[in-house]
């Protein structure tokens, strides 16, 4: 690695550029890393936040605090059917 830098510096040399220059844009490389590296951070993060949220609904999902805590799903008739109905079909 240092090997190449100071190949690059060399031929930064040979094309007439100050030694200012050569590191501005050697900063520059390194800034568009950084903010490459942050921005998949922040995609990681809200990927995870998401799963997190997705796996509370599959685990809880009759929870009182969770806005879908329907028993029956919507439109349908609820059964009257009792035990004591069996018992007296003999």
């Amino acid at each position: 690695m240092k090997g190449e830098l100071i190949q690059l510096y060399k031929i930064g040399r040979e094309l007439g550029l100050a030694k200012k220059e050569i590191n501005k844009i050697f900063s520059y490389n390194n800034f568009k890393d950084k903010n490459l590296g942050v921005f998949m951070l922040i995609i990681i993060i809200a990927f995870i936040g998401f799963l997190i949220i997705l796996t509370s609904f599959s685990v809880a999902p009759n929870s009182p605090n969770l806005p879908s805590n329907h028993t029956y799903q919507s439109g349908t008739l609820y059964s009257t059917v009792r035990i004591k109905d069996f018992n007296a079909r003999k």
